[in-house]
């Protein structure tokens, strides 16, 4: 819901928005998540203007991501048993692409600067498929978002000859780019994950006309392997998980079935719980 009005969209990442409100030091970016309506209704909150449930990235990875989604290669179409390097992914998703003028001609030239004429041809082709219109002609977004596709499909590994991926013919785009970003994005053992959490609400008191705004945030980093510790996401989910069984187990909870925890009876005395464990919101008026 925005102003009072149901928003639909198939293209969640391409409706992604810059936040500069939530952090001095990281560049960050929200777009929607799944149907934020349900949760409206869940939480009571039926009467709000606005209600949006988000996704914070970095700021970046909404154009990188949504650009894989255009190209086909978060598809789950099979790929067929030729495709043994993420090469070979991206050339069978381009087969029927031919390269023509570019409005973004001179991003994409200067982007690509120092790669072989083979991989330039390979990205002038995948660039015909990627659909920027959502950059609304801006043109420093949308060098910036050409940079970063640029980059990162380095990065992965589509350029390389030995960038290899086990493929019998039954796996999809999706699970051969998956498995080739689950050994490049992997954490080390020098690694630790960060946690941001934030909430914004914009209220009016019926009575006085007075408004304001409420923020809650929670700004967490967890614990690297090396140091013996867990990560900062183990914490939040798996103690939460843990109070809430343990609450079952001594029957502290009285209603019956799979419950969401949005009733006081459960969820202050977790929070209550996490709290001493230092996982707590920060609240601002």
């Amino acid at each position: 819901m925005k102003d009072g009005k149901r928003v639909v969209t198939t293209a969640p990442l391409k409706c992604a928005e810059y936040r500069d409100d939530f952090s001095v030091s990281m560049k960050l970016e929200s777009y929607p998540n799944r149907d934020s309506t349900v949760f409206q209704e869940r939480f009571g909150m039926k009467d709000c203007h606005t209600f949006i449930r988000g996704t914070l990235r970095f700021a970046g990875f909404s154009s990188i991501i949504s650009a894989f989604h255009d190209i086909g290669l978060t598809s789950d179409d099979k790929a067929p048993q030729s495709v043994k390097i993420l090469r070979d992914l991206l050339e069978f998703r381009l087969q029927n692409t031919s390269f023509t003028s570019h409005p973004n001609q001179k991003f994409i030239e200067k982007a690509t600067s120092g790669m072989s004429s083979q991989d330039v041809g390979l990205m002038k082709k995948a660039f015909m498929k990627i659909d920027f219109s959502h950059l609304k002609q801006n043109e420093l977004k949308t060098h910036q978002a050409i940079t970063s596709i640029v980059k990162t499909m380095k990065f992965l590994g589509f350029f390389e000859t030995n960038c290899t991926v086990k493929n019998d013919g039954s796996q999809s785009c999706l699970d051969i780019l998956s498995q080739v970003m689950a050994v490049r994005l992997a954490m080390d053992d020098q690694d630790r994950d960060l946690v941001f959490m934030r909430h914004i609400f914009h209220i009016m008191d019926p009575r006085t006309n007075e408004t304001w705004e409420h923020t809650s945030t929670m700004v967490a980093s967890g614990d690297s392997e090396a140091s013996g510790g867990k990560t900062m996401m183990s914490k939040t989910v798996g103690i939460t998980c843990g109070i809430a069984t343990r609450m079952v187990l001594e029957g502290k909870i009285r209603e019956k079935g799979v419950l969401s925890p949005i009733t006081r009876e459960i969820y202050n005395p977790i929070l209550s719980e996490l709290e001493k464990r230092g996982i707590r919101m920060v609240e601002e008026s």
